[in-house]
């Protein structure tokens, strides 16, 4: 395998992992999960940009809500 390749294959990965990411969505429609699709088939490196992008916060934001905040139950033995 030629050094001069690596870029390319790199590239290739992070949009296979961003097209995985954007069909297991579960914030998103069915619609809107195929849409996304298409548009990183089509053009896959503007379209995971845009999607890293648009989505990106959201999908990886931490939830912080009220069950994060408290103490753990203990486990019934």
């Amino acid at each position: 395998m030629a050094l001069s390749a690596l870029p390319s294959i790199i590239l290739g990965i992070a949009v296979l992992a961003t097209l995985l990411l954007a069909v297991t969505d579960r914030a998103l429609s069915g619609w809107a999960r195929v849409g996304w699709a298409v548009l990183i088939v089509a053009l896959p490196v503007l379209g995971a940009a845009v999607y890293l992008v648009l989505r990106g916060r959201q999908r990886f934001a931490k939830p912080l809500g009220p069950e994060k905040l408290t103490e753990p139950r203990p486990v019934d033995r």
